[in-house]
Order: structure tokens, then C-alpha cells, then sequence
């Protein structure tokens, strides 16, 4: 019995903080995009064109890695955004299958 509260318990409290986290989780993957468009792309194309340096050469291949991992990230939240919703669809349809079987009974 303890056991079907703590989950219904996580469930509940992931449920109530899955923007607040999708929202994080989606923001740190966001940063190291950014992070390396402007490291591996801009800077190397600005020290080149502006300033003259020819030894920085975009890195293409870094950049295609984070965006790569960027939309893992997104799919992977959508993903766990959706069956959590799922999850808890299942449970309040649940609860009020009960509830109309309750007030079903006559006494």
C-alpha cells in the first residue's frame, strides 16, 4: 500500500513540475548550442573576415554535435512530457470511473 503512494505521490509531484523542469532541461541544452555557434562559427568567421586571422577555421563539426544533442534533448522531453500526461489521464479517468461506481450504489 505504501508503495502505490509513493508513486501516485512522484507521479503528482512531477506532474505539477514537468514545465518547470522541460523548461530547464530544455534551456541547458539551449546553452551549449549557443555555446559553440558562437565558439565554433561567429568567431572564427569575424577573426577571419575582420581582423585578418586565417589560422581559425569554423568548426563545423562541433556545432552539428550540439545541435544534434539539442534536438535529442527536445525530443526526449516531448517524449517523457507526453507519457507522464498519459499516466496521468489514465489515473483521473480512474478516480472517476470510481467515483460514478460509488455514487452508483444504492444503500
Amino acid at each position: 500500500m505504501a508503495n502505490i503512494n509513493l508513486t501516485s505521490n512522484l507521479l503528482n509531484f512531477t506532474l505539477e513540475n514537468m514545465g518547470t523542469g522541460a523548461s530547464f532541461i530544455i534551456a541547458l541544452s539551449s546553452k551549449d548550442l549557443i555555446y559553440s555557434l558562437v565558439n565554433d562559427i561567429i568567431l572564427p568567421l569575424i577573426n577571419n573576415y575582420l581582423f585578418f586571422i586565417k589560422n581559425d577555421k569554423p568548426n563545423f563539426k562541433n556545432l552539428l554535435i550540439n545541435l544534434i544533442t539539442w534536438i535529442l534533448v527536445l525530443i526526449n522531453t516531448f517524449v517523457f512530457y507526453t507519457l507522464l500526461f498519459k499516466l496521468d489521464k489514465k489515473k483521473s479517468d480512474t478516480k472517476e470511473s470510481d467515483k460514478k461506481d460509488y455514487n452508483k450504489k444504492e444503500y
